[in-house]
């Protein structure tokens, strides 16, 4: 059985791509959704599936949003390449049970806050502010209220 990865391209539009079956417990037809900007990303989240991974092709995506999606195996974002982390500035999560993100950069000085969401996995995130040497343009970091079951795994602080 074949599995179909959605690539967003540059023009906005999809385009279908035959990936290599991957095996799932309990997941049938998982995807890979590849997009390269924060609309394309909002658009990614509108169609993603239980057991979906949403790659970030290396770039910024400003303002994001991941609002009342429920996922009974979990979405993963990702970048597409861990090497060139893609970078997450502004970051809310509410209203969202099943999500990991994870190998991204965030940026908090437009706030990262989880809220009111359960089975939410941070792992091999690069948190920081805007690393001009102003705290006060640096924003709250990370903010968390009303979550369950939340892990949060190599969430580091570094320059980059």
């Amino acid at each position: 059985m074949a599995r179909y990865s959605n690539t967003y391209g540059h023009n906005g539009r999809a385009a279908l791509a035959v990936a290599r079956s991957v095996p799932r417990t309990g997941v049938s037809d998982v995807s890979t959704i590849t997009v390269s900007d924060s609309t394309q990303l909002a658009n990614a989240l509108k169609v993603a599936k239980a057991g979906d991974t949403i790659a970030l092709n290396s770039g910024n995506y400003t303002n994001v949003s991941i609002q009342n999606l429920s996922f009974s195996s979990d979405l993963t974002i990702t970048s597409a390449d861990a090497t060139k982390e893609a970078v997450i500035t502004g970051l809310k999560i509410s209203g969202v049970t099943g999500l990991t993100m994870k190998n991204l950069e965030v940026v908090s000085n437009n706030g990262f806050s989880v809220s009111s969401s359960s089975n939410i996995h941070l792992d091999h995130l690069n948190l920081h502010g805007s690393l001009d040497n102003d705290p006060t343009n640096d924003g709250t970091g990370l903010s968390i209220s009303q979550v369950t079951n939340m892990s949060v795994t190599w969430l580091i602080d570094r320059p980059v």
